[in-house]
């Protein structure tokens, strides 16, 4: 099947692997960094087109390419078929950002869990849209503060997505954004939601069970108290002979509206 985009390096060897050609180095890494930009750089991905139309076109007459026959052939076709589009693409992408004020800033997120602590290590993903300009998606590993994001060209209005994948679950939450043109920072805050239950049981197994929880005390939730009283771990840990009313805090997977803010 024809490519409607550039592949990623490990769609084009896969591609390469069906027709028994070995791939070459130099195309595989140009195609690898041309994937890692991101749709707010389309000026840095069209200079880097003709690199790989290059390659490309050398690769196709290598004597690996010929010998492999025309199938092979026409799978380096394809992506050299495939360049023009992406040519025009991304000098479209490069007029809309100029039409629509488009400007360069840089992006904080301050993110908290529920229990007031950081997601150091999480995966976070960020998505900016607006009318008129491509989707913007980034992703890094989260700091101890969150994340942080510099020179991202957006319009000075539309929307931020953020998810949290912090392995036991993914946090989600959404916004609209706005900055002024010429401004340097902007900065959001995003703390988890949290809620409280309140049941009857004798042990902490049953009463996480009754509300689907899981994962571990003091990560994943917190017992509030039990019998009305706060408590220890070690005072409750072995469970009661009779039940009695816990009050359970825990997590649940949104960053609500009112606790993700723009806060600069």
């Amino acid at each position: 099947m024809p490519f409607k985009f550039l592949p990623a390096q490990d769609n084009w060897e896969k591609a390469l692997a069906a027709v028994k050609v070995k791939p070459d180095s130099a195309l595989s890494k140009a195609l690898d960094d041309s994937f890692k930009v991101d749709a707010d750089q389309p000026a840095k991905r069209l200079a880097m087109l003709p690199k790989i139309l290059k390659l490309a076109t050398d690769f196709k007459k290598s004597k690996l390419v010929v010998a492999a026959g025309p199938n092979a052939l026409k799978v380096v076709q394809d992506l050299i078929d495939v360049i023009p589009v992406v040519r025009k693409d991304c000098e479209q992408a490069i007029k809309d950002f100029q039409r629509t004020e488009a400007c360069e800033i840089d992006v904080q997120f301050v993110i908290q869990d529920w229990n007031g602590k950081s997601f150091q290590y999480a995966k976070g993903y960020v998505t900016f849209e607006s009318p008129g300009v491509p989707t913007i998606n980034k992703n890094a590993a989260l700091s101890a503060s969150g994340l942080s994001f510099s020179g991202v060209r957006l319009r000075p209005a539309g929307t931020v997505s953020l998810v949290v994948d912090a392995g036991s679950q993914s946090i989600e939450g959404s916004r609209s954004y706005e900055f002024k043109p010429g401004q340097k920072l902007m900065q959001f805050r995003a703390i988890q939601l949290v809620k409280k239950h309140k049941t009857k049981g004798k042990s902490i197994g049953e009463v996480t069970k009754k509300f689907g929880l899981k994962g571990s005390v003091g990560v994943e939730f917190k017992v509030v108290s039990v019998g009305g009283e706060a408590t220890k771990e070690s005072e409750y840990k072995d469970g009661y002979e009779e039940e009695v009313e816990w009050e359970i805090e825990a997590g649940f997977p949104t960053f609500p509206k009112e606790s993700f803010e723009q806060t600069k």
